[in-house]
């Protein structure tokens, strides 16, 4: 678990977070997309399946709207390594993200859908 505190107000993006404090997870490309990839123990490789990302518990299957997510709303960041099934689709590892509580007009965590 990696707590931010409050400041961190130099890094803009998750991005900036995940390439400068958090170990154990990269980012690589996908058919020209931007991918969260989490370290496997037990094989010491990064995964190539697809990893759970979830914001607050919502799963988002692009990881490019994470990577861009303004880092100072994050709160913690949770990862688990191993298989896990969720809607029937088999991922390598969770990474799950919870934000500060901010509400904003267009929803909970200030994403625009």
């Amino acid at each position: 678990m990696i707590l931010f505190p409050l400041l961190l107000i130099i890094w803009m993006s998750m991005r900036d977070v995940f390439v400068e404090f958090v170990k154990g997870i990269r980012i690589s490309q996908l058919e020209g997309k931007d991918v969260i990839r989490i370290l496997q123990p037990d094989i010491r490789r990064f995964s190539n399946m697809k990893t759970l990302v979830l914001l607050d518990g919502i799963p988002f299957d692009d990881h490019e709207t994470i990577l861009n997510y303004d880092a100072r709303l994050i709160h913690y960041i949770h990862r688990y390594t191993g298989k896990y099934t969720f809607g029937g689709e088999l991922y390598d590892g969770i990474v799950s993200f919870g934000c500060f509580c901010l509400y904003k007009e267009t929803n909970r965590t200030g994403l625009v859908f």
